[in-house]
């Protein structure tokens, strides 16, 4: 019967002694930060003495601190961000204010708020006839403020978010490769070259020049018409002399395919092979036909390769080409009698050209 009362007393000493530990102790306290860097500490004295002295009688602590490291406050807003940011958790406050008197006509008080990660700023004319007033009303504002902040009621200052990220470093793009001549054919261009041609069993290599032009209405399909001259060659058998000269007309189209700098085509065309025959000697022993001029019509196949030269010669090419004419009309020239011509052209005869090409358009 005695134990229980003992017990009982015993209990209630003890609830008192932790609730008069807990009373004296008091709930933990609010803090807030105000940012004051060294080298703006004597601009802003007068605006701390006066926050100090409105918020002596608030709930909540002030904290006057430096940023880490010390300096002024950065200009920009995402770098005090940051040391608001470290102040606010260093000290585990509600918000961090700094000041930024450097204006001419205003100051500007800043807070960051922790828990929205927002920062809102004031702005107070700064009249040059009597400052205080304005340092006064910055201190009203920190305290009105400090109070919202505490009872999580608006808070009567305008938000602004953080600057954006800078943009990336521009990367160049890679040099973007101008289509050669060959590689788009939409446009015109004038070729010279140089031909050569298995014409005749007595003269197996001919040369001459040429000159052509072309048009490329769409991308890889090209058509054209050039002339080609084969100076006088002469040839004789005993008793007779004669001189040829050759004119050839071709009409042509093709298509291409295009690598880069280089251009592979296949074309076919039309031709029209003008002989100029002009009899030098002959005696009684040989058949000979009065001078004249003879055309034999036929068709080639030729491959093409074009070349393209590199800015600032994008414009000029070389041009290559290869390919078998047949004229079936050919005529012959001069035989003796009852032997074999002395001049007898070919009906298949391989021809090949070489030269430069100038485009436009």
């Amino acid at each position: 019967m005695v134990a229980r009362p003992l017990v009982s007393l015993l209990c209630a000493l003890v609830t008192l002694s932790f609730g008069a530990r807990a009373w004296a102790s008091g709930p933990t306290p609010q803090r807030v930060v105000l940012l004051v860097p060294p080298a703006l500490a004597g601009e802003a004295g007068e605006a701390l003495e006066a926050i100090r002295a409105q918020m002596a009688g608030s709930q909540v602590e002030l904290v006057v601190d430096s940023p880490e490291p010390a300096r002024s406050v950065p200009s920009d807003i995402r770098s005090a961000i940051e040391a608001a940011s470290a102040a606010a958790q260093k000290h585990g406050a509600l918000g961090t204010f700094w000041l930024d008197v450097r204006p001419p006509n205003d100051i500007v008080l800043y807070l960051f708020e922790p828990e929205g990660s927002r920062v809102l700023l004031r702005r107070v004319h700064r009249k040059d006839a009597a400052p205080s007033a304005a340092y006064e009303e910055v201190a009203a504002i920190v305290r009105s403020t400090t109070t919202a902040l505490r009872e999580g009621r608006e808070i009567g200052m305008e938000s602004i978010g953080p600057e954006p990220p800078p943009p990336p470093p521009a990367v160049e793009p890679a040099p973007k490769r101008e289509p050669h001549a060959a590689a788009d054919l939409a446009h015109a261009w004038l070729a010279l070259t140089y031909a050569g041609d298995t014409y005749a069993n007595a003269h197996p290599w001919q040369s001459g020049g040429g000159v052509s032009a072309a048009l490329a209405p769409v991308r890889s399909l090209y058509a054209g018409a050039g002339l080609t001259f084969y100076p006088p060659f002469d040839f004789t058998v005993p008793g007779a002399t004669a001189s040829l000269t050759r004119l050839d007309f071709d009409a042509f189209f093709g298509l291409v395919h295009s690598a880069g700098p280089l251009a592979l085509g296949g074309e076919i065309a039309f031709v029209v092979d003008d002989s100029m025959r002009d009899t030098v000697e002959h005696g009684p022993q040989v058949r000979a036909a009065p001078s004249s001029s003879q055309a034999s019509f036929g068709g080639a196949v030729r491959a093409r390769l074009w070349w393209s030269l590199p800015k600032p010669l994008e414009w000029l090419r070389f041009v290559g080409g290869i390919g078998a004419e047949v004229l079936p009309g050919t005529p012959e020239y001069f035989g003796p009698e009852g032997g074999p011509p002395a001049l007898a052209p070919w009906t298949a005869h391989l021809v090949v050209d070489c030269g430069v090409a100038a485009t436009f358009l």
